[in-house]
């Protein structure tokens, strides 16, 4: 017995790929993560998307880095079905997080606002053992 595959066009895309990382809770997680994020993300065909996830990916790692607990680590799960992009990113941390309008001479404080800026929306879930922060787009 013999098995033909069909051909699928470029424009559609299997659904759901995902990919599940972690990441130890230092300053190397960030760029590794964000690396990895735009590498998935153009892989899978949504490279109009990369730039965008690339920075949130970045600001959301940067927070889990610098309020989840040191023995523990950050996980990362990036998703993408036929309509819908999303990236999240949970940590020990049970502090739910809020953006804020940064002032002009502030020198941090902007991570929430630019994954704001950046998503088509955002959110947090809060778990027992931590939270969930994650941003998606619409594709």
């Amino acid at each position: 017995m013999s098995h033909e595959m069909q051909a699928t066009p470029t424009d559609q895309r299997p659904n759901p790929l995902t990919a599940l990382l972690l990441y130890a809770p230092n300053a190397a997680s960030v760029s590794r993560g964000r690396r990895d994020v735009a590498d998935r993300v153009r892989a899978w065909g949504a490279a109009n998307r990369a730039a965008d996830a690339e920075q949130v990916a970045c600001e959301l790692l940067a927070n889990a880095v610098r309020h989840a607990d040191r023995s523990t680590h950050i996980t990362m799960r990036l998703s993408m079905c036929s309509d819908q992009l999303e990236i999240a990113v949970g940590d020990s941390s049970p502090d739910v997080p809020e953006a804020r309008q940064p002032n002009l001479d502030d020198e941090a404080g902007r991570g929430l606002y630019l994954v704001e800026s950046y998503s088509d929306e955002w959110g947090c879930d809060s778990y027992p053992t931590g939270k969930v922060v994650w941003a998606r787009w619409r594709l």
